[in-house]
């Protein structure tokens, strides 16, 4: 998944067909047993995604996923509550597992910042075999 819109010439994304695989992409992910089970964490992918989609990167913050995502109050302080780290922490981990069980292709999940989730850089790795 890419971590925002990719933009062409005149500033526009690149094409609905990437958008649609990046949408399928997400369903798939969202339907894996990794995350059916665990609601709090598919709506904190589900709101990063989102936003990358509608191209609003810029607005993916600790805040606006603790309040928009999680359904924490106005009042709610990062600085006090680690919660969205904590989570963003456990989202990475499972969409790792979820590209290694499935033997897709492995994207590298950026721990550098919460709108970097998935890094472009994709590289195939070998299917198990059982």
């Amino acid at each position: 998944m890419a971590s925002g819109a990719d933009a062409n010439e005149d500033g526009g994304r690149e094409s609905e067909s990437a958008w649609a695989e990046e949408k399928a992409e997400l369903a798939a992910i969202l339907a894996s047993p990794k995350f059916a089970r665990a609601p709090a964490l598919a709506r904190i992918l589900s709101y990063m995604c989102s936003e990358c989609f509608q191209g609003r990167a810029d607005a993916i913050k600790e805040y606006n996923i603790a309040v928009e995502a999680l359904s924490r109050g106005p009042e709610f302080s990062p600085a006090d509550d680690s919660i969205v780290r904590v989570e963003i922490s456990r989202i990475r981990k499972r969409v790792q597992q979820y590209y290694a069980a499935e033997g897709l292709l492995h994207r590298r999940v950026s721990a550098a910042h919460h709108r970097d989730l998935f890094a472009a850089e994709e590289k195939p790795i070998a299917r198990r075999t059982a």
